[in-house]
């Protein structure tokens, strides 16, 4: 993979993780994010809570608002929202999106987890605990530039996991799950 071409997201749950892996994206230039899918949130809503985070404060990196009830706009970025519950009806090859981030806390088992390839993502990383999904713990990678790439994994608890970026985890495995 070129060191110039981002990495395509989509983001399964916006909740807790899922904003907050959606904010780490938005400001790295190898990351793009292309699609969010919840069922549960309306875009009204999921504006509201990345705007105005609990924990992490106000969002002032850029605007960000509701186009359509289908896309959000992140300063000029579109992102389109799905609203299924069915992680094999989320179209995530018609975005681009290349890794999902499983983040609802209920497809985290490996078949559970797969059906989002069959909605065209490649791989897939669960952000919780899985019995059966393979563990990976990346602090630092020499990439083939030479350049070292850090990584902070903070662990306050099991559900404010920061999910290291796909960029690392280019494996044979396409389900990954990171803690």
């Amino acid at each position: 993979m070129g060191s110039d071409k981002k990495i395509k997201i989509g983001i399964n749950g916006f909740g807790r993780i899922g904003r907050l892996v959606a904010r780490v994206a938005l400001q790295r230039s190898d990351v793009e994010l292309v699609a969010v899918n919840d069922p549960f949130i309306s875009t009204d809503y999921m504006t509201y809570m990345f705007k105005y985070d609990s924990v992490h404060g106000q969002w002032k990196h850029h605007d960000i608002k509701v186009k359509d009830s289908k896309t959000l706009l992140f300063g000029e970025k579109a992102v389109t929202v799905f609203g299924s519950r069915n992680p094999e009806e989320i179209p995530w090859g018609e975005t681009g999106a290349e890794f999902v981030v499983e983040s609802t806390g209920v497809f985290t088992d490996k078949d559970k987890a797969a059906a989002h390839l069959k909605g065209g993502a490649k791989k897939v990383i669960i952000s919780a605990p899985s019995k059966d999904a393979p563990c990976s713990w990346l602090v630092s990678m020499r990439r083939i530039t030479s350049q070292t790439l850090m990584l902070s994994l903070m662990l306050a608890a099991l559900q404010t996991v920061l999910l290291p970026w796909p960029r690392l985890l280019m494996t044979d495995s396409e389900l990954l799950k990171v803690l």
